[in-house]
């Protein structure tokens, strides 16, 4: 039973230490990074084909706003039917 105890002792520290590392502004970077790495395509060496890259960009960055706007009307309207 002693060992059982110090074993979930032990598992609890490690469990806090982990979650604070990953709420660091360090670990949420990196995320943040490692998410925006897989979503936008990769940009070729070719500067000619810097333009192109930026287009799609601005496209990409259009549709997530549209998205984040679209998402809120639509909780908007879910508000007001569910008070009326």
């Amino acid at each position: 039973m002693e060992l059982r105890r110090a074993e979930y002792e032990r598992l609890q520290r490690t469990d806090a230490e982990k979650a604070e590392q990953e709420s660091s502004l360090a670990a949420r970077t990196k995320t943040f990074a490692d998410s925006v790495k897989h979503v936008f395509i990769e940009m070729s060496d070719d500067p000619a084909e810097l333009p192109m890259f930026l287009l799609v960009l601005r496209i990409y960055t259009r549709c997530v706003k549209f998205h984040a706007i679209y998402r809120l009307n639509c909780y908007c309207h879910y508000l007001l039917k569910k008070l009326t």
